[in-house]
């Protein structure tokens, strides 16, 4: 059964037979957009060991006997014990698990991940720090967002992240049992084109990528169009979960059917651009029924000034005025601004910290399939 169609069963199911997905919980389960590495810089790892203690490096990739993986992930680590573990995706906490041995994992976090094509992966984080688990099952986790501490429990001689992605051919199947994917690999494929270490608008835009909010080729000074905007919000809204791939009529229908968009809304041209007074009545419904997209990519002081440059106020919902009397279109940058203000959180750990340097990183690359073995 597609992902999307399972989803939209009105009864509880267990995902993965883990955790019960009720309605309420999959309202709040964020897309997944890019991906990014779950240890030290976000966007590369190297394959051999640094001349210098620090960067985290490839100590074992995913390995195979025949067609069964004797490895079953990539151990990823830079010799201590205490590192910041980040999700690697936006996702749902299906699995937390501290104290015990548990097949050799130990400590550790399972997420499950809705992908654009509509199926669904896991991002698997073993050997964490016990007593260092940061999120709870059920809870919705942005790309970025801490989530343990890398340590040596289960079956580890030295401190490593133990990091799998795993793909399920069906939704109710356990994760354990899902296809193992070359989590470099995959993670590669998948990162953001914008990076937030060159300017505050890259940090925005790729914020709007790993939250499935816009696509790689978008740029900050782009133009609203309605049918961007929709997309937008489609994945920012807490609710039923959308197709995607939707033509753009039939995602406007069922943003109107999900009580998203009014019905009155007689102007729907997809290609027009949008409105400040679009925008603002859109972002009105959004307060009110919630977001599921993570906080700000940049600390809060340095949001509100990012704001205040914007809109010329670092509350730019504090009085409807501020948009209603905004003269011009907006533009991509200022409704992700607005987006990332609505799911901003007062918790500096959900803040993804972002390592500068690339230079001189690659990775190695072995796919395939086979069961559990960390």
């Amino acid at each position: 059964m597609p992902l999307l169609a399972w989803l939209s069963l009105p009864l509880p199911f267990a995902l993965a037979g883990v955790l019960t997905l009720d309605p309420v919980t999959a309202q709040r389960w964020p897309p997944c957009g890019a991906w990014r590495l779950p240890v030290g810089d976000p966007y590369a790892v190297s394959d051999q060991r640094p001349s210098e203690p620090g960067p985290y490096f490839l100590l074992r990739g995913v390995e195979w006997d025949g067609r069964r993986a004797s490895h079953q992930g990539a151990d990823l680590g830079n010799g201590r014990s205490g590192g910041v573990v980040r999700a690697a995706a936006a996702g749902l906490v299906v699995r937390t698990a501290d104290r015990g041995h548990h097949g050799g994992y130990g400590t550790h976090v399972v997420i499950a991940h809705r992908l654009p094509e509509g199926v669904l992966a896991y991002s698997v984080y073993s050997h964490l720090l016990r007593g260092s688990v940061r999120v709870r099952e059920g809870e919705g986790v942005p790309a970025g967002h801490a989530i343990a501490r890398v340590g040596a429990t289960g079956r580890a001689s030295t401190p490593h992240l133990h990091f799998e992605v795993r793909l399920a051919r069906d939704p109710e199947e356990r994760w354990e049992h899902a296809r193992i994917e070359d989590p470099l690999a995959w993670v590669d494929e998948r990162l953001p084109a914008h990076r937030a270490d060159s300017t505050r608008a890259e940090a925005y835009l790729e914020w709007g990528e790993c939250s499935a909010l816009v696509s790689a080729g978008v740029r900050s000074d782009d133009r609203l169009t309605r049918e961007l905007w929709w997309r937008m919000i489609a994945a920012a809204a807490r609710g039923p979960v959308l197709d995607p791939a939707l033509e753009a009529e039939a995602l406007r229908d069922s943003l109107i059917e999900d009580g998203v968009l009014p019905e009155q809304d007689e102007e729907h041209r997809p290609g027009r651009p949008a409105s400040w007074d679009d925008v603002e009545r859109d972002l009105r419904r959004l307060r009110e029924l919630g977001v599921r997209v993570g906080p700000a990519p940049l600390e809060r002081t340095r949001h509100r000034e990012r704001l205040d440059e914007a809109f010329g106020t670092p509350t730019p919902f504090a009085e409807r005025s501020t948009l209603e009397d905004r003269e011009g279109r907006p533009t991509v940058i200022e409704a992700l601004l607005l987006l990332a203000e609505l799911g901003q959180r007062d918790e500096p750990e959900a803040r993804p910290t972002k390592d500068k340097s690339t230079r001189g990183k690659r990775r190695t690359s072995t796919k395939g399939s086979a069961q559990p073995r960390p």
